[in-house]
C-alpha cells in the first residue's frame, strides 16, 4: 500500500509542478512580447533615422557638387551600359 502512496505522491507532486510551469509561462510570455513590441519599435525608429541621414547625405552631395561649379545635367551623366562595363586592365 505504501508503495501505491508513494506512486500517487509523485503523480501529485509533477501535475502540480507542470501546472506551475504552465502558470509561469502564461506569466512570462505576455512580457516578452511587451519587451519585443519595444525593441521593434526602436529598431523601426532607427530603419527611418537611417532613410532621413541618407536622403540628407544624397542632398550634401549634390550640395557640394554645386558649391564646387558643377550642375546636374542629365545629358551629361554616363548611360547605364557604360556605368557597369568592367574597363578593361592594361
Amino acid at each position: 500500500m505504501r508503495q501505491f502512496r508513494a506512486a500517487y505522491d509523485e503523480a501529485v507532486a509533477n501535475y502540480r509542478q507542470t501546472v506551475r510551469a504552465a502558470f509561469q509561462q502564461v506569466e512570462d510570455n505576455p512580457a516578452s512580447l511587451r519587451v519585443l513590441d519595444r525593441v521593434i519599435g526602436e529598431q523601426d525608429e532607427a530603419v527611418a533615422a537611417a532613410l532621413n541621414y541618407r536622403a540628407q547625405r544624397m542632398t550634401a552631395s549634390v550640395q557640394l557638387v554645386k558649391s564646387l561649379g558643377g550642375g546636374w545635367d542629365a545629358a551629361r551623366l554616363p548611360a547605364p551600359s557604360d556605368v557597369s562595363r568592367v574597363p578593361a586592365q592594361p
